[in-house]
């Protein structure tokens, strides 16, 4: 029996929770039983249920494990889909290396004439006494002052302007402000102060205690309620399907993959990428000489003229004169140049900080204002502001469902029990499981005929049939708290819940001879299969 998740929101959920976990102890019948056989692989002596293998041992499955659906994010220790490894294998390797490509990516022509006779604008960052060129973009910003429109150097007028802005501005409780941005921290404002705070709606979690003015977790609720029934192993996965996850599955550290059956994590499928990317690497820029045919070592042995017998001074254009052509400039300027400045380093002033710096305030303060009623108010250079403006309830992603109140009176869907009175409901149940057995069948009328009392089911109930109604008179005088109806799969014999209204559409106690005696279900069971009706009153 897998245990699930309940809400600390509806008491009537918790009360069925109870309810459905203390009715399967007592339901004794070869229905709820299941065959225990020693794992394939586990500890010595253990027995387990048959359709499950023991995850901490690793396990052996006979299906496919597989996600229920397509997931394309893995990392760590997970187990990609099989999808996700060949993506990224075929990603790897999708671009082969083309030689005459690559050698034409690095000379423009494979025919290098005399370069006495290039132009000098035709050279890439040639080197001359201690200074450098410049293109056409770079000389603007040397000689153009920077504006909103375009790069430059910073004018001292700007400087002064800039240097005159605010850097920070001293903010209150509640509030920060940075980069031109006004900031709220709800976590600097007392909850507890906040308009329609109502402590009831608040009631404290702590699962160490039992009083009326506490809440447990759903966790605290579940290990409880499971302390006061048999163990249920919890450790397993099903295996009759291959095993069907609907989060990430993932190794607790990175076992050796070595086996054809294994399967691999994220890490061991990239150290594998990475290395057949490397062997393909070493193919294209190897030049150790261990591998000769590598690009490396045929670019390498190829005889270019010797540039170091040519004279900078020789070259034509050197010295610009159109303004278009590259200029000279030493090295401390050409860093200058070739760098965006920023808070570390010097360097052209880009439009985009220029119009960021123009746009900062000049002035700005903040002041407390428990007198306005509206949160924020900017008047004159003040920002003010007053706390106690906020509305509780208007907060983002505030839910009433989250905020629902403690009251052990009330059985709605609109309040939740504190600790003791969930205790105080367990420990005083009496609930007891039964089991009504029935024929397939086309209407209600035909699931009964032929039904055994005392054996199909219990002795003393009258089972009869009202139209699309099922009536069960029991005369226990108990309201029914849980029905459930399972289908039985005529070859395998296999038990599946019905949910909704194919089990049923309404359950009623109806108030008969005296007290709660008869269950009422309308439009019961629509499928024709048998049925067998687990009731707990």
């Amino acid at each position: 029996m897998a245990k699930r998740l309940i809400s600390l929101n509806f008491n009537q959920n918790i009360e069925d929770y109870i309810n459905e976990q203390t009715s399967n102890i007592l339901v004794d019948s070869p229905l709820y039983s299941q065959s225990f056989v020693p794992p394939s692989e586990g500890e010595g002596g253990t027995t387990l249920p048959n359709d499950y293998v023991k995850a901490t041992t690793g396990g052996t499955f006979y299906g496919k494990v597989l996600y229920s659906s397509e997931i394309t994010s893995f990392s760590g220790q997970e187990l990609p889909t099989a999808s996700w490894v060949e993506t990224k294998i075929n990603e790897a390797i999708a671009s082969p290396i083309d030689f005459d490509a690559l050698f034409d990516a690095r000379f423009a022509q494979k025919s290098i004439a005399d370069l006495g006779v290039k132009s000098h604008g035709d050279l890439e960052e040639v080197l001359g006494d201690g200074v450098y060129h410049l293109n056409s973009i770079q000389r603007l910003r040397v000689v153009n002052a920077a504006s909103a429109l375009a790069d430059g150097y910073l004018t001292s007028n700007d400087w002064s302007t800039f240097n005159s802005k605010l850097s920070t501005i001293n903010t209150g409780t509640g509030l920060t402000y940075s980069n031109n941005v006004l900031n709220l921290v709800l976590s600097q404002i007392d909850h507890n102060s906040l308009q329609n705070y109502s402590a009831s709606r608040h009631p404290l979690l702590d699962d160490s205690q039992t009083t009326i003015s506490n809440v447990w977790s759903a966790d605290k609720i579940v290990n409880y309620v499971a302390s006061q029934i048999p163990t249920i192993p919890t450790d397993f996965v099903s295996k009759s399907s291959g095993g069907s996850f609907d989060a990430l599955v993932s190794y607790s550290s990175a076992p050796t993959i070595g086996n054809a059956n294994d399967i691999p994590h994220k890490d061991y499928v990239d150290t594998a990428i990475n290395g057949a990317i490397n062997i393909l690497k070493t193919s294209l820029v190897d030049t150790s000489g261990q591998d000769p045919y590598s690009v490396k070592v045929i670019l390498n042995s190829l005889s270019l003229e010797d540039l170091g017998t040519k004279s900078h001074n020789s070259l034509s254009d050197v010295l610009g004169t159109d303004g278009e052509t590259p200029y000279h400039v030493k090295s401390a300027d050409l860093n200058i140049i070739r760098t965006k400045a920023d808070a570390t380093h010097d360097g052209y002033l880009s439009k985009e900080d220029w119009n960021t710096f123009n746009s900062k305030l000049g002035a700005f303060s903040v002041a407390l204002d428990t007198q306005q009623t509206d949160f924020l108010r900017y008047d004159s250079g003040i920002m003010y502001y007053n706390p106690q403006s906020l509305d509780h309830n208007q907060l983002a992603n505030y839910s009433d469902s989250r905020h629902p109140l403690l009251d052990d009176t009330q059985t709605t869907d609109s309040n939740v029990w504190s600790a003791s009175k969930i205790m105080s409901v367990l420990t005083g149940s009496d609930f007891q499981s039964y089991r009504i057995s029935l024929n397939s069948g086309a209407t209600v009328s035909q699931r009964l005929s032929g039904l055994v009392e005392g054996t199909d089911y219990p002795t003393g109930w009258i089972i009869t049939a009202d139209d699309t109604a099922l009536v069960i008179e029991h005369n226990l005088n108990k309201i029914c708290s849980v029905v459930n109806v399972f289908s039985i799969n005529g070859t395998t014999q296999d038990a599946v819940l019905l949910e909704g209204d194919i089990a049923y559409s309404t359950l009623t106690n109806e108030y008969y001879n005296g007290g709660y005696n008869r269950i009422r279900l309308d439009g019961f069971a629509t499928i024709t299969t048998d049925l067998v009706i687990k009731i707990i009153l």
